[in-house]
């Protein structure tokens, strides 16, 4: 392998964490399972974090490039989640990327119910 081809390998293993788990996230997820889930996720990650110290360097360079592609494709497992949750209250399951960069939008995975729309107190105009 050379050194230009794991450069490649990371530049598609970005690409589809993104997109694959996007577009797999077809069913809707609760508040309750969301929180779990996404404990459980970030817990694994810390875990693959922490293999850097532990585990012996085998194959030099490798060795830290495919635990980061490990840790690349793990991330996209939160954006799987992420996606059903937003499916869950109403929103796009496109703006999962927008969580990690923008607080608000990360509290309302976490704490916003989807809204009612069954037996509304409000007329509708027609």
């Amino acid at each position: 392998m050379t050194d230009n081809t794991i450069h490649y390998f990371f530049v598609i293993a970005i690409i589809l964490s993104y997109f694959i788990p996007i577009l797999a996230a077809n069913s809707p997820m609760k508040r309750k399972k969301f929180r779990i889930k996404f404990k459980i996720v970030v817990f694994i990650i810390l875990i693959q974090m922490s293999l850097f110290y532990f585990l012996p360097n085998e194959n030099g360079i490798y060795y830290y490039e495919i635990n980061l592609l490990f840790i690349v494709f793990t991330i996209g497992i939160i954006f799987f989640i992420s996606a059903r949750r937003y499916l869950d209250i109403g929103g796009s399951r496109w703006n999962t990327f927008v969580v990690f960069i923008h607080f608000p939008e990360f509290m309302r995975l976490w704490w916003e119910e989807p809204a009612e729309t069954e037996g509304s107190s409000v007329p509708t105009q027609k």
